[in-house]
């Protein structure tokens, strides 16, 4: 039994190490600490039972450590119902004070031959059976709740959930090996929190309050963390981002780095995904109770009118023009300005604004002012196609987005708009002949989006006040970065 002890205590040891090796992973600390204090109990067990401790030591750590192992397997057995959760400050406090109050009372009573005489020790005893039974118990009754979901744990944790009930069987009859075969648990835990990440991914319960809803909804707790969502909204963001999220997720893994869910019972535009795969969509946050979250609300996200930054329609658009709103248009920018400073990729703008548009509605009124502005957009989008989005900033003025484009090619696309818009329209049975002047930037890294349309605008007016129906840049050497 002793080398069986002793080679049972390397390989809770080897958990430990290992664990503390990934702590990437949620729940690999608390891990470390059930390693060391099951090997600590294969390796006092057979010390305390040949009485080859002359120190005492055994026999006062014994069943401290027991009470440790057994308060982490709870620990852990409850995260697998309820992602990462929280222990609440009267039990960390119990867990805490009652190792330190059995060590204070086993340290004067560390020879073995004082514990059959001592009436204290046997009442110790039992309440140290009672208090390991209760956790052993309710950790038991949590891996059962979360086989209730069908995902990669119901296996491993049948297995677990035996070992478990043979860890009370054997300690209540006091059969030798109990250590061992808390090893093997610990092995296995391992196994579920690294491999599977039983405490930080918990799936959406089996009648989930989201299933009626139609629309796009996220729900995640008071740690802005995933707990449920549509199965609509999960195509939705992976087709955006290229990943669908996961229970556990937090809000920057589910859905951008650039995403802040806000304050509940607001609304306001939201960006999914760079580049010309992202989506936008009318948002609206309200507080949640997610299942089994301790009393804490979480915030539920809803997603309205969602379509991709290139297609056309939605409340996302203008109604004139087609062209996203001002307000999209902006948190398009923002997202996609963010995400250049990050990731390196390029990024520009081109600012349009019609020449003489004013004269237009003077002269042809206002209906046919805005049939050439509608048609000139049209052509925009056309010309712009899967390349970006186009927005309209404000009146006559559009602001086209060109994600992954260097300021040459941006360049080149500006030309052919201007080719493009000043083509004749027909509106109101008149002709009427259209220009444009074109201003284009190319971001910079750490550039907001406000400064980055502000360069364009500024390259748009310095084209107009040249006489218009061109194409500028913000730089004056536009060599150097045309084949960026």
């Amino acid at each position: 039994m002793a080398t069986a002890s002793f080679l049972a205590a390397v390989v809770a040891l080897g958990v430990a190490v290992l664990a503390l090796r990934r702590r990437d992973v949620f729940g690999t600390g608390l891990l470390a600490v059930a390693g060391v204090a099951v090997a600590a109990w294969d390796v006092i067990v057979p010390l305390a039972d040949e009485d080859i401790d002359p120190t005492g030591v055994s026999d006062t750590l014994w069943l401290p450590v027991i009470a440790v192992a057994a308060q982490c397997f709870y620990v852990i057995a409850r995260r697998g119902v309820v992602a990462r959760w929280p222990i609440p400050n009267p039990v960390l406090g119990l867990f805490v004070a009652y190792p330190a109050v059995l060590v204070s009372f086993l340290w004067p009573r560390r020879d073995v031959a004082q514990f059959t005489d001592d009436g204290a020790f046997v009442a110790v005893w039992i309440v140290q059976a009672a208090y390991c039974a209760t956790l052993i118990g309710l950790a038991i009754v949590a891996m059962a709740e979360r086989r209730q979901h069908h995902d990669a744990t119901r296996r491993p944790l049948l297995l677990l959930m035996l070992l478990m009930v043979g860890l009370l069987g054997v300690q209540m009859v006091q059969v030798p090996g109990v250590h061992l075969v808390a090893t093997a648990a610990l092995v296995l835990i391992y196994r579920l929190v690294v491999v599977v990440r039983y405490n930080d991914r918990v799936p959406a319960p089996v009648v989930s309050p989201l299933g009626a809803l139609e629309v796009h909804a996220f729900a995640f707790d008071h740690h802005g963390r995933l707990v449920e969502a549509t199965r609509s909204a999960l195509r939705l963001v992976g087709a955006a981002t290229g990943r669908e999220p996961r229970p556990g997720d937090s809000v920057a893994e589910a859905l951008g780095p650039d995403v802040d869910l806000g304050t509940p019972g607001s609304d306001g535009v939201l960006v999914l995904g760079t580049g010309t795969r992202a989506v936008v969509a009318q948002a609206r946050t309200a507080s949640y109770r997610p299942p089994r979250a301790a009393g804490l609300d979480g915030t539920i996200l809803t997603l309205w009118y969602a379509e991709g930054v290139t297609g056309a329609g939605g409340a996302s658009r203008d109604t004139v023009t087609g062209a996203l709103t001002r307000a999209t248009l902006e948190a398009v920018l923002r997202s996609f300005a963010r995400h250049a400073t990050r990731s390196g990729e390029a990024l520009s703008v081109a600012v349009v604004d019609l020449d003489r548009f004013k004269q237009v509605n003077d002269q042809h009124g206002h209906l046919a002012g805005d049939a050439m502005l509608a048609a000139v957009a049209g052509r925009l989008l056309d010309v712009v196609g899967d390349a970006g989005c186009v927005g309209r900033y404000g009146g006559d003025e559009m602001v086209v987005v060109l994600p992954g484009a260097s300021l040459g090619t941006a360049h080149a696309l500006a030309s052919r708009l201007v080719q493009a818009a000043g083509q004749p329209v027909h509106a109101e049975g008149q002709r009427l002949e259209p220009s444009v002047s074109v201003g284009v930037a190319q971001h910079v890294p750490g550039q907001s989006a406000t400064d980055l349309v502000r360069a364009a605008d500024a390259a748009m007016y310095t084209v107009k006040r040249g006489g218009g129906g061109a194409a500028g840049t913000a730089q004056r050497d536009l060599r150097n970065s045309a084949g960026a």
